[in-house]
């Protein structure tokens, strides 16, 4: 039950013994590292130092028969990419503690879990941590544990993407997948085709070289790894501003004919120019973009938007096509050269697959969103997936339609407890979930932006990091309710203004409210 669970570490470690007892922090408190010490990892120590202090800032301390040092020992020095081992051990004594580790990933993930054990149990006069001796072993259930952000329909500065990234690691997310660029906007500066972002950005709201290297290193320095995602062939309007002759249907109307939202328009398929284009910036941004993953989009392809084009039904007659397949397989074909130059695992949105019946590298990594019963179809081709399931977790609907004032296309709103019960291998065999890496939430920015991304996110994103991490025996929505209610309060606490769960009352009656 909940009252065996240790109080207020969220998501729920994998295995975990404690006792009865309280213990308290001592005045000269500090976090040290015995085993190897990076500088991710001294900076974490400094954070998490400072955040304990602000938790204990009005309680008395005591001097002896207290905890002086959090240990901390980490084995191995190694770089942040997907399947990056991630365990922690956590012990807690009346005296001490100690974090053992592999990984600074698997650090981190300790010192959050005990920064939380005392912010959730300091009171205003003690600095204390409850239900000691503890001793906790964790580990994540799936690799990826994400969520989706997209700034091309509204600008997120960087600062709001920081925001994100702390409220990431107090729940143990760990892959932030940046919908950079698509048909509104495209924000991000390439140095090699500067034009892209003077002609296509909303005016002055664009990511510089060193915004994406502050990015990075920010979300590199809390574990999260960034993956971005170039949408093409379709969403793609943005990158005609600046060379319209590598368009097809830029701003037709009705768009409703042509594309899924306006403005419409795709990247031509049979130009020269457009693969020179694509090219060069994909070979730019698999440069500056560390991680391995790297997402090339191709969701809600029209081919309506290809054929109404002079040049492209010219093409298709004097290749006798009576489809669009061809020339969008040879459209991936040619996109796919630079990212396998750069040793890159390709990413894409599952209508590759399931509308198109393309041809993809056995590598590729297909992201689910349609729905959930396509996961089946997709790990059997042999691809490992990604559960962005709509029905479960898009954060951004049952808020409205923003075109008409009638209802949102993906009604109705999500509530925590719809995305904590949503299992990425439900009806899955062994072998067939063994191909889901993981799965991620995803806010598109159409009526989103920094005023309201933190109500959108959190805490709903942190039941999908419970539901990631966690081992299912532990998953019971009942006893996760006065859980998340008390991580949304830290949540608050640390800066992020997320939504409340039930009205205060509720929280103070646990029970009260089921």
């Amino acid at each position: 039950s909940y009252a065996e669970q240790p109080q207020g570490i969220w998501p729920v470690p994998s295995a975990y013994q404690f006792g009865k007892s309280v213990t308290t922090l001592c005045s000269g408190f500090k976090i040290t590292a015995s085993g190897l010490r990076s500088a991710r990892l001294g900076r974490a120590q400094t954070r998490y130092e400072k955040l304990i202090e602000n938790a204990c800032a009005s309680a008395k301390r005591p001097s002896s028969a207290c905890i002086a040092t959090l240990e901390v020992q980490v084995k191995q020095d190694v770089k942040l990419d997907y399947g990056v081992d991630e365990s922690y051990e956590l012990s807690v004594s009346a005296t001490g503690a100690k974090i053992v580790a592999t990984t600074d990933f698997g650090a981190l993930h300790g010192l959050d879990s005990f920064t939380q054990l005392v912010e959730n149990s300091v009171t205003k006069n003690s600095c204390q941590i409850d239900n000691v001796p503890i001793v906790i072993e964790d580990k994540p259930r799936f690799d990826h544990r994400g969520i989706l952000v997209d700034t091309s329909r509204h600008y997120m500065p960087k600062e709001t993407l920081f925001r994100t990234f702390d409220a990431m690691t107090a729940s143990k997310l760990n892959a932030f997948h940046w919908h950079v660029v698509d048909s509104q906007s495209f924000p991000i500066i390439s140095t090699v085709l500067p034009e892209l972002s003077a002609k296509g950005a909303y005016p002055g709201k664009v990511y510089t070289p060193q915004d994406v290297e502050d990015i990075l290193a920010y979300a590199d320095d809390r574990g999260i790894r960034v993956i971005p995602e170039f949408d093409m062939p379709g969403h793609t309007t943005s990158w005609t501003v600046a060379y319209p002759d590598i368009g097809t249907c830029a701003y037709k109307t009705p768009w409703s004919k042509y594309c899924n939202e306006p403005p419409c328009g795709q990247l031509n398929p049979i130009k020269n120019q457009t693969y020179e284009i694509v090219s060069k910036v994909l070979t730019e941004m698999t440069s500056r973009f560390n991680d391995s993953f790297f997402h090339l989009g191709s969701d809600e392809i029209n081919a309506e938007c290809w054929t109404s084009d002079a040049s492209v039904a010219a093409y298709m007659k004097a290749h006798d096509l009576t489809t669009v397949n061809p020339m969008l397989q040879m459209f991936e074909d040619k996109a796919h050269v630079p990212l396998k130059t750069a040793g890159k695992t390709i990413l894409h949105w599952q209508e590759v697959i399931t509308q198109w019946d393309l041809k993809m590298p056995s590598d590729a990594i297909i992201q689910v969103w349609l729905s959930e019963d396509e996961i089946k179809t997709i790990v059997n081709k042999g691809f490992r997936v990604i559960d962005s399931d709509y029905t479960s977790l898009y954060l951004d609907c049952g808020t409205g339609n923003w075109l008409n004032g009638g209802k949102s296309w993906c009604d109705p709103y999500k509530t925590w407890n719809l995305i904590y019960n949503h299992e990425p291998t439900a009806g899955l065999t062994p072998d067939e979930a063994s191909l889901v890496i993981g799965a991620e939430a995803c806010v598109w920015s159409e009526i989103t932006d920094d005023s309201n991304i933190d109500q959108k996110l959190w805490p709903r994103a942190s039941a999908l990091g419970e539901r990631l991490w966690s081992p299912l025996s532990v998953l019971k929505e009942s006893e996760a309710l006065p859980r998340i209610i008390q991580h949304r309060e830290l949540l608050v606490r640390r800066g992020i203004k997320a939504t409340p769960v039930q009205p205060e009352w509720c929280g103070l009656n646990p029970g009260s409210c089921v």
